[in-house]
């Protein structure tokens, strides 16, 4: 049971997608006057995602479909799905899928290796540290972002905020 609130959480948290933004109110209307997010909701959220940082080993996976509209009115449909076994505080193994690529992320706690299947190509680099440093060092050198990157250590920035620098 505990697992199953745990994964409809998570998936809560990854459809929250980066560049999402609220929609104004048409001119002449009056703003609504309740909050639209359940604050119960929410603590219902946090409080999972504080149940994940206490656990040494867990897999999670995500599934998300999500469309664009293109300048013509055209709506693209896209998904995307990953997969995450991690063992703290630093082994970690994540593999992404989308209908165009697949890439698969391995940190044993001294290597870590980006690989990319349909390519045959692979790289590999030593880093030594946790899970959450490997993350923020991804997102700061690179920009790249690992899917439900909040689950691995508590008040890390929301996911899609750009506060780092890349280099």
């Amino acid at each position: 049971m505990v697992r199953r609130l745990l994964a409809l959480g998570l998936l809560a948290m990854s459809l929250a997608a980066p560049g999402t933004q609220a929609q104004t109110a048409p001119a002449g209307t009056a703003p609504p006057a309740v909050n639209a997010v359940d604050p119960a909701s929410i603590q219902a959220l946090k409080d999972m995602g504080a149940f994940l940082l206490t656990l040494k080993r867990y897999q999670v996976s995500t599934e998300v479909t999500g469309e664009r509209v293109l300048a013509d009115g055209q709506k693209l449909q896209h998904s995307a799905s990953a997969k995450l076994d991690v063992v703290r505080p630093n082994r970690l193994h994540v593999t992404m899928r989308t209908a165009f690529s697949q890439r698969e992320l391995t940190y044993d706690g001294k290597v870590v290796t980006l690989y990319f299947p349909a390519q045959k190509y692979y790289s590999t680099v030593e880093f030594s540290d946790t899970i959450g440093d490997l993350i923020d060092r991804f997102e700061a050198n690179y920009g790249v972002q690992i899917p439900l990157q909040t689950c691995f250590s508590s008040g890390r920035r929301p996911h899609g905020s750009t506060t780092s620098s890349r280099r």
